[in-house]
């Protein structure tokens, strides 16, 4: 390996170490970048150079990705100043009668919006409109966060078997048809996702019969935080849908 193919690798471990700590990436990529180009080419102009022909390259390799992306969050925040969201969502409310069948709801509301949607948007939404009768029904908040983040960043990100943002990622990097890696991702994002679903929900049992003992014992006082909590999850969701977010 010469000095370039050792800073790219330096390069991925410090965008992933930022990644962790939730800074933004862009700054160590374009500084790797400009290393690399600088020991490639031997050269600071070239490297300069090579910043601008690796976002040109990038560009023309995902726009459509973007784009894609771009239209379908754009119509799920029109949907929302038109309250068509929430008309799309709340005849499943009545579904929501008991932990059990209120977790797999959740789990599946929010694969089927995220996978339409992007799950970046579609999770406030979800969250917003149902995870409060979810509680009132007796699944504790934890259980239904997790519902919702393994169906819609867990599942639908990973698969992405609608929008194929994803997947065209790794088949574009790989040089392999994207039809290859929707088929394989589909199917292992199904079989590692109701697996997660399955274990998160086992594990959740007790917490789930001790939030239904204290909603008998305080009732009054969880459905004051049930209501707090659908205050936030409205603000949640129109911080998302505010201009600029995506």
């Amino acid at each position: 390996m010469t000095t370039a193919h050792w800073l790219y690798v330096i390069g991925v471990v410090v965008v992933i170490g930022t990644m962790l700590m939730r800074r933004n990436v862009v700054t160590p990529c374009i500084i790797f970048t400009f290393l690399i180009g600088w020991v490639y080419h031997g050269s600071i102009v070239k490297a300069v150079q090579t910043v601008f022909e690796a976002s040109m390259a990038a560009a023309v390799e995902l726009f459509s990705i973007f784009l894609i992306i771009g239209l379908m969050v754009a119509m799920l925040k029109a949907m929302s100043k038109t309250g068509a969201d929430e008309m799309m969502i709340s005849p499943l409310k009545g579904l929501l009668v008991s932990p059990t069948i209120s977790y797999v709801v959740l789990a599946l509301t929010t694969l089927v919006v995220a996978l339409f949607f992007w799950p970046t948007p579609s999770i406030p939404l979800v969250g917003a409109l149902l995870a409060p009768i979810a509680i009132q029904a007796g699944l504790p908040p934890l259980a239904a966060a997790m519902a919702i983040a393994l169906a819609g960043q867990g599942m639908a990100l990973a698969g992405d078997v609608i929008i194929q943002g994803a997947p065209k990622l790794t088949a574009t990097a790989a040089a392999v048809p994207v039809e290859l890696i929707l088929y394989k991702a589909g199917i292992l994002t199904v079989i590692t996702g109701v697996i997660a679903l399955t274990l998160g929900y086992w594990q959740m049992r007790p917490e789930i019969a001790r939030f239904q003992r204290e909603m008998k014992e305080k009732g009054g006082e969880i459905l004051d935080v049930i209501g707090a909590g659908q205050v936030m999850g409205t603000q949640a969701e129109e911080r998302v849908n505010a201009p600029g977010v995506a």
